[in-house]
This record gives C-alpha cells, structure tokens and sequence, in this order.
C-alpha cells in the first residue's frame, strides 16, 4: 500500500470515529431523557447550551428613605436596575416604599431626589437577607444603609397600665362609639387608647379657645428609654364640614414649639397638646383627629407612625 493510500485510509477512519461518536453521544441524551424524565432545556443547562435568561424569582424589600439627620424623606425616586427592564417607584411622605428585588444576584437600586445627589445602593439577598432597609440619602453621594431584622408581628399582649379596675358601673354593656366620642367630650377618663410599638397614646379631649382648638393626650413609654419628635404641620384635624387645619404648635411635657424633640423616659406618662386653629369651620365636631410623630427603634433609627382618633365633640 503506497503512503497517500494510507493517509487516505487514516483520514476515512478519524471521520468515521467522530461520526460514531456523535451518533453515541445523541443516542446517551434520549435515553437520559427517557428515564430520568429531564426536559430539553435542563439538558441544555446541563450541557452549558442554554442562555442566562431563565425567570428569576424576585422579593418584596421595604425600602425608608431618611434624611441626614433621621428625619423621613418622600418624593425619593426608586429605580431597581437589574436584569430586564429597570423598574421604578417613589416613597411615600414617611420615605416607605416597597420594591421588587431578583432573590439572586446583586442588584443596583438607584436613588434620586431634588437636592441630593444621585446615590446608589448595592443590594445582594443571598449575601444578606434582610427584607428591610433604612437608607440616609447624604451629601456625599454616599448612602448609609442598615439593615433591620424582619420578623412577623407579634399578637398584641395585654398591658396592666391600660386596664381600669371594676366599677359599679361596669356590668353595663359596652358603650357604642356614639357613647365614647360623648364622653371624651365631656372630659372625662379617655376611652381612646391606641399603642405602637411600646408607645401609648391615650386621648384625653379637644378644646375650644379664643380661635384656636387644642387637642390634649399622655403619652407613656412602656419600653427603653428613646428619643421622640414631633412637627406641628405633620398633625391636622379634620372638621364634619369637611373642613381641616393643620397644626400651629406642639407640646409634649415641657418643650413647646413647632418641632419637639425630646426624651421620652420609661414607665412615666407625659402630657402633650397640639394646637390648631380654627378660622374656616363653625361645627363643634371633629371626624378626625390625626398625630403624626417619629420616634426611636431599637437600632437608634426614627420611624415615623400615625395615631388616630374619630368622632370628638370639642368642649367649651
């Protein structure tokens, strides 16, 4: 056999092994398939075919956009950048909004506001899972993030500081939200107690003054020890004729102004009042009656929360 015969023959025999084994390659996948039940596209994923834009299960994250020093900030524009089509939203005026995060991967949130510049966030859930977020939106560019522990609210618990002791009076049967609006006006012991988060607000009545109306309540820290502020705009009043007005100023114990910030001691009750004027309504009702305040968590963070309280006579 002459030398071109034999590199003929080797040529014919390397293309008949490729086609053989190709042949058992494809063969192998079909019965793979077949037996264990594995779709086309697992195999491609196996065999390093298929692209990366398979669906991505996302998470729901709240997000509080705060100012430097604290203080809650709306109006902040939220874009999620990530795999897909950016999406965006806007916090609310207590800095609260929810997004959507991919559970894998990093993720760029970007944040933007009139005043600031624009900041970004980095945001990995595999690397930390925490589903909630506080965010100082700074000077800088730089924003300071911290994570709270998510957990599912507690069921309230009872509190002793709240429960009266048995009267004469009380077999009766409850009295209807008619009976208590009527006897917070008439300043008796308030029926209005509302608690968050270890604060309790215990509403006392609206008063009438020369053309103002202040509206009083204790306040009683039932935790730690934690910083309190209150502004007076934040807080309105709500008339039956529709009418409203914000506050003027605020008062909790000694500190009066427009804005207090104050401590807030443990296990003791401190008066507050915010006044009102009333100028563009002539009824003595109030639907209702609306306290908007922040105070300290546990993580040294102010969150800001509402207390309300409905169906007031204003008394002389």
């Amino acid at each position: 056999m002459s030398k071109n015969a034999r590199i003929q023959n080797t040529g014919n025999t390397e293309k008949f092994n490729y086609t053989k084994w190709g042949f058992l390659l494809s063969t192998s996948i079909a019965l793979f398939t077949l037996i264990a039940g594995v779709t086309v596209p697992e195999i491609r994923r196996l065999i390093g075919l298929e692209s990366k834009t398979g669906v991505v299960q996302k998470q729901d994250v709240e997000l509080i956009t705060l100012t430097e020093t604290g203080e809650p900030l709306g109006g902040v524009r939220i874009q999620v950048i990530s795999q897909g089509a950016p999406e965006f939203t806007w916090t609310g005026d207590t800095g609260f909004a929810k997004v959507k995060i991919p559970s894998k991967g990093d993720v760029i949130v970007n944040l933007t506001k009139a005043g600031y510049p624009t900041q970004n966030l980095p945001i990995n859930l595999e690397n930390d899972q925490s589903t909630t977020r506080t965010i100082r939106l700074t000077q800088s560019g730089k924003p300071e993030v911290k994570s709270l522990v998510s957990s599912s609210p507690a069921p309230p618990v009872p509190n002793p500081s709240i429960t009266t002791p048995p009267t004469e009076a009380s077999s009766a049967p409850p009295a209807s939200s008619t009976d208590l609006s009527q006897k917070t006006a008439s300043n008796s012991e308030s029926d209005y107690v509302k608690e968050f988060d270890g604060l309790i607000f215990n509403f006392q009545d609206c008063r009438l003054g020369d053309k103002v109306i202040k509206c009083n309540f204790l306040i009683t820290n039932k935790t730690r020890e934690r910083r309190f502020k209150i502004q007076a705009g934040y807080n309105r009043v709500i008339f039956n004729d529709g009418n409203e007005e914000y506050g003027r100023i605020v008062q909790i114990g000694s500190p009066k102004g427009y804005q207090v910030m104050t401590t807030l001691p443990q296990d003791v009750s401190l008066k507050g009042t915010i006044t009102f004027n009333k100028v563009t309504s002539d009824t003595n009702k109030i639907s209702l009656f609306k306290i908007k305040f922040s105070s300290e968590n546990k993580e040294g963070e102010y969150i800001q929360k509402e207390s309300e309280f409905r169906n007031i006579t204003i008394s002389n």
